[in-house]
């Protein structure tokens, strides 16, 4: 009667029980292992910083959109959706062109601006101002994806991006806390990545570089710790979901 009722309570709450006896073991659980992409982030880029110099900084990102609309990159998709968020009026461009592996450039107002990676200013050997060069340092110590709006003469701005934390993911962890339950978090993202995420949502302890076929051996060494859930939503996480004391799979990847 028990696991009747449960497994109707959760049915309504949006969970499907398909073994109910890990509800048996899920009061055993001591530690919840999370994957990152489209788990405990949105699995889209979100623009973290911006950073201007001799321009306000809206006004750099609404050229930055306006260079980027025509453009089906994430990266771009998510200065156009910054923008947009921001209410922030795009500039009309000319002579708009992409360049190829380096970004792409258009006239506004009488004025060529480029918008792409930061090697693409370095190979051309533009002035950088040094906050500019401080906010790209930055982005590269959190392992977030940066690119520089440009004229022929100098680096205006640098955008910085990153996957976007969800904001459930922080309620989450902290519930789990509570019931004194450790959060571990396994990516195959690189090391600054992972850390800055792992720092961001106050998780213990995370493992970066973990390649899909690995992260099952990763659940093995947990569970030898204390009874271990993992929580993914991909296709490369069915392994450690059937791997795991109890598997929860999110969303409609698994």
């Amino acid at each position: 009667l028990v696991i009747a009722n449960s497994t109707g309570l959760a049915a309504r709450n949006g969970i499907l029980v398909r073994d109910r006896d890990s509800l048996e073991r899920a009061k055993d659980i001591k530690i919840v292992a999370f994957d990152k992409t489209g788990t405990l982030t949105q699995g889209k880029f979100g623009v973290q910083h911006v950073a201007a110099d001799g321009m306000d900084e809206d006004r750099a990102l609404a050229i930055a959109a306006a260079l980027e609309k025509p453009s089906e990159h994430p990266l771009a998709k998510a200065i156009v959706d910054s923008a947009q968020e921001r209410q922030l009026d795009l500039p009309q461009v000319k002579d708009f062109q992409t360049v190829t592996g380096r970004g792409v450039e258009g006239q506004i107002d009488g004025q060529t601006y480029w918008v792409g990676r930061p090697e693409w200013a370095q190979e051309q050997n533009l002035s950088f101002p040094d906050a500019l060069q401080q906010s790209l340092d930055r982005a590269d110590d959190r392992g977030e994806s940066a690119v520089v709006l440009m004229t022929r003469d100098r680096a205006i701005a640098v955008i910085a991006m990153a996957d976007q934390v969800r904001e459930r993911a922080r309620t989450t962890i902290d519930r789990l806390h509570e019931m004194d339950i450790q959060a571990v978090m396994i990516t195959g993202d690189a090391e600054a990545v992972a850390r800055t995420v792992a720092e961001d949502l106050g998780i213990d302890r995370y493992y970066a570089r973990v390649l899909p076929e690995d992260k099952v051996n990763r659940i093995k060494e947990l569970k030898q710790e204390a009874p271990t859930a993992f929580v993914g939503d991909g296709i490369n996480d069915a392994a450690a979901l059937l791997e795991a004391n109890m598997g929860l799979a999110i969303g409609a990847g698994t």
